[in-house]
């Protein structure tokens, strides 16, 4: 499965569970005046929110066969060192054993 379905159902899932969490994009967009206008982190992942607790939860979503890029894994380092919760997931099924610990349940 490519990767958009599967940030659809994990993102829909944890707002039925009452996640608070969000489809995040990295770009930019050109302004009719020619100015430029970008957004988002690059490396961040694909979906961001909070756990109940209140702690930093990013997902990032990857078909079968994806790889995070370089950005990816140093923006999840840098999770890892401020106790963030950053997880892959491959599946919905994937996500939902990932998010036990946290006391999510989908």
């Amino acid at each position: 499965m490519a990767e958009a379905p599967i940030q659809r159902q994990i993102l829909a899932s944890l707002h039925r569970a009452g996640v608070f969490v969000w489809r995040a994009n990295v770009g930019g967009a050109r302004l009719p005046s020619g100015a430029v206008i970008k957004f988002g982190i690059r490396g961040q992942p694909d979906l961001i929110g909070m756990l109940p607790d209140g702690r930093f939860l990013g997902i990032e979503t990857k078909a079968e066969r994806g790889r995070q890029s370089p950005v990816q894994r140093a923006f999840q380092a840098r999770c890892d060192r401020n106790r963030a919760v950053y997880l892959i997931a491959r599946s919905l099924d994937e996500a939902r054993t990932a998010l036990v610990p946290y006391g999510v349940a989908l």
